[in-house]
């Protein structure tokens, strides 16, 4: 028996208990509408909630809150639409939102009780989802209450993923341990949300569409969550990889001004400048994949609106530049291995780049406090490389030397003999070579680009920014697969600790140790006081690190200070190598 099946404590038990409720419910054909007269009288009033559209019935969930010891009661509410189905000659233009008219609301009573259609992506090789999937989720333990609201957004680079993924969004257990409202939302991906080209350029707008969408979401709520026990002036955005980056669009786009009051990037884009007109020549690539290629500008906008999802789909640059895929991400940088932009700077939606956040002009008059952070070890989720075996650091030390020299030969000495030297002296283990390389890989391309993009926000007199670093890993690895395990403290892993661990407990089978639940417990208590004060335990000028014990240490200086000094300076020509998307 391997250690990490040995590793089941009593609190283990009481989160296996926890997600065993979350996930027991009701699941009825999505999206079903019913006139009021028709809904059984056995329906519990308290399950219907009124909204801008018409009311929307909801089902209820009991469960575990191990840190209060009982059973709770929650409210659920999927699959809302929160926009008119972007498809057809809607395609590529800013949402259209539902009450704008009131015969695009549902009649009757909309049953949400389960998720709409995730937006259409790619998975394993299949594309899957639906353009009609402008829906969003709401999970209540109250509401009759007046809670902080916490507003999801996910990750997967703009290219994947939706708003209701186990063990990777709030749920029942979350929102009751929280006492907060949840609200999570599917946007428009890949080319249906974010494709750049000059042919589909109107009044101004071009690109960001999925951008679009999360605002109209943050408008809904600011329309319809008192009655689900929101507090509309209390909205907190949280989002992670691409997610995150979105906040960071976000932060800059005077359309989402007033909308939400605090915000929480996790890992983030910190790559975040290239404007739609560079995006619009990088994305010929595009056209030249559709059978669009060669029409005038007239014809050629009609013929890509009349693609299918499918054609739309298989002409995203995904492996080839600009690689909206992201090959090379999680791997050390190599000179002339770059990616174009998915996300840009635009006339409309986000006017100026975030670093020059200071020169944007919001109506509102509040500060918006951010809490921005990474894993120390972001591409330890599916590192380029891995060092296994008994000559690990003398191949680490070729492979690095190599992707320097492609900078400037004068690198190696200076990276390995000073910045690292503390680490390169104790590499008689695989694994401490490991560490090292996803170390520095993230040095270079996350943390410290990171680290110079708080600095950059920090300038501006509308928001106030803190700064937190993980480097809590996993009590002991996770087997992913044979040749895939997560021993440092990786991309995602803290949005896994902040939902409670179920996606690798439930999914993965993985046993969650000691130090795993006091991260747990340290995180959502830093997240809490952030929704509800605007502030953590420690100071803008400070670095708040979440340690291997799961508890917190608070840095007087900048995390891996001297090391960023060198992967941020401009004439080393690093910091175009920077997570992009």
């Amino acid at each position: 028996m391997t250690n990490r099946n040995k590793l089941v404590i009593f609190p283990i038990v009481l989160v296996v208990v926890v997600v065993v409720a979350v996930i027991v419910g009701v699941v009825v054909h999505r999206n079903k509408f019913s006139d009021e007269d028709d809904v059984e009288n056995t329906i519990v009033n308290d399950l219907i909630v009124q909204t801008e559209c018409g009311p929307v019935l909801g089902i209820k969930e009991n469960t575990f809150v191990f840190t209060a010891n009982k059973n709770v009661t929650t409210f659920v509410y999927k699959g809302i639409p929160y926009a008119k189905p972007p498809v057809r000659e809607l395609r590529w233009r800013p949402p259209v939102r539902l009450s704008d008219d009131r015969t695009n609301c549902w009649n009757g009573t909309l049953i949400a009780n389960t998720t709409g259609s995730k937006c259409v992506q790619t998975d394993g090789g299949n594309i899957v989802g639906s353009e009609d999937c402008l829906f969003l989720n709401v999970h209540t333990p109250d509401v009759n209450g007046k809670l902080p609201v916490f507003v999801w957004i996910h990750g997967g680079s703009l290219m994947t993923g939706e708003g209701d993924d186990f063990g990777y969004s709030p749920d029942s257990e979350f929102v009751a341990s929280m006492n907060v409202v949840s609200v999570s939302m599917n946007y428009r991906l890949n080319a249906f949300g974010f494709l750049t080209l000059k042919e589909l350029r109107r009044n101004g707008i071009n690109g960001n569409y999925g951008l679009m969408d999360q605002i109209l979401v943050l408008r809904w709520i600011q329309s319809n969550i008192k009655n689900f026990g929101g507090d509309r002036n209390s909205v907190t955005l949280c989002g992670e990889s691409s997610g995150g980056t979105s906040i960071i669009g976000l932060l800059a786009s005077p359309l989402a001004d007033g909308l939400f009051h605090k915000a929480i990037p996790m890992s983030g884009s910190p790559n975040f400048e290239k404007s739609y007109i560079e995006a619009e020549i990088d994305n010929r690539i595009f056209i030249n994949k559709t059978k669009c290629n060669g029409t005038s500008p007239d014809k050629m906008r009609m013929c890509l609106y009349s693609l299918t999802a499918r054609e739309v789909s298989l002409a995203v640059p995904g492996k080839v530049y600009p690689n909206w895929e992201g090959v090379g991400y999680f791997d050390f940088p190599k000179k002339g291995s770059l990616s174009g932009a998915i996300v840009v700077i635009d006339e409309n939606v986000i006017p100026k780049p975030p670093k020059k956040l200071s020169e944007i002009s919001f109506n509102s008059k509040t500060k918006v406090s951010v809490l921005m952070g990474y894993t120390a070890q972001e591409i330890g989720i599916h590192p380029g490389k891995r060092f296994t075996g008994d000559n690990s650091s003398l191949e680490f030390k070729h492979f690095l030397k190599g992707r320097l020299d492609s900078f400037s030969p004068l690198f190696m000495n200076q990276v390995w003999d000073d910045l690292y030297k503390n680490q390169t002296k104790n590499l008689s283990k695989p694994a401490s070579v490991q560490l090292l390389y996803e170390t520095m890989s993230t040095d270079a391309r996350v943390s410290c680009p990171t680290n110079k993009m708080i600095s950059d926000f920090q300038k501006s007199n509308h928001h106030t920014v803190y700064r937190y670093v993980v480097t809590n890993a996993p009590s002991t690895p996770i087997i992913v697969s044979p040749a895939i395990h997560w021993s440092n403290s990786f991309h995602a892993w803290d949005s896994f600790a902040l939902f409670g661990y179920k996606s690798v407990i439930f999914l993965m089978g993985h046993a969650i140790g000691g130090s795993d639940i006091k991260f747990m417990e340290s995180l959502r208590t830093t997240v809490l006081k952030f929704m509800q004060e605007g502030s953590v335990d420690w100071k803008i000028t400070q670095t708040g690190v979440f340690n291997q014990n799961g508890g917190i240490d608070v840095l007087d200086k900048l995390y891996q200070q001297k090391q960023c000094e060198f992967w941020n300076k401009e004439e080393n020509d690093f910091v175009p190598y920077a997570w992009i998307n």
